[in-house]
């Protein structure tokens, strides 16, 4: 559980994996900069590392591109 009103943003990252693919992560802040938990972009159950599903990246690289690396909340 979050609690909406302690969070402060969120960052939006791409970098490289462990193997010879890349990670793409959200950060979520609180309201003092510490990172409250990390959400990953996975791939599908049985698929290689770094076998994303169609759409995932594209997805994600549209989120990024529309709010930025660096997303601040404010209530």
């Amino acid at each position: 559980h979050l609690l909406l009103d302690k969070v402060g943003g969120a960052a939006l990252e791409s970098a490289p994996g462990r193997g010879d693919y890349t990670s793409h992560l959200i950060r979520v802040r609180d309201t003092a900069g510490a990172v409250a938990v990390t959400f990953y972009l996975m791939w599908p159950e049985g698929a290689a590392r770094g076998a994303y599903a169609p759409g995932q990246v594209e997805a994600f690289t549209a989120l990024k591109a529309k709010y930025g690396s660096d997303v601040s909340f404010t209530l």
